[in-house]
């Protein structure tokens, strides 16, 4: 299927629109970030990474899920490039990139940081920026 997701629910075609995942701890300050981000057209946050479907916000903290918080950025790639979008992940975890499980005073496996590309072209980037950073 060609279709996605932005904001409400407003459907868009993806040959137009990419989509980038990035867990930078709780998820609300991160989203922000981006939403102020020229080129970016929409995002959502939630829950990836865990075994189970669906699960609430006490069954994730209980760290028994294994889920991690998570923005879904959907973005043009002519108004921003996907490096950009990898460069603002990093500079927004700072020192914190080294921290198992942390980010800020966020603490919980739910906090686990990371870049979840979506195609090979996105993986070489994250990796090619990321190199910096420990062990990427």
């Amino acid at each position: 299927k060609n279709w996605g997701f932005v904001g409400g629910g407003e459907e868009v075609k993806k040959d137009k629109y990419e989509v980038a995942t990035f867990a930078l701890g709780c998820f609300w300050g991160g989203e922000l970030a981006y939403q102020r981000m020229p080129g970016v057209v929409g995002t959502h946050v939630g829950y990836t990474q865990g075994q189970k479907e669906n699960p609430t916000y006490e069954e994730v903290c209980s760290g028994t899920t294994g889920h991690t918080e998570a923005i879904r950025v959907i973005y043009d790639p002519n108004d921003v490039s996907y490096s950009a979008l990898v460069q603002l992940a990093l500079d927004r975890l700072g020192g914190d990139v080294y921290k198992l499980n942390q980010v800020g005073n966020d603490r919980g496996t739910q906090y686990r940081h990371g870049i979840y590309y979506h195609n090979d072209e996105q993986g070489k980037v994250a990796k090619e920026l990321s190199k910096g950073y420990g062990s990427g």
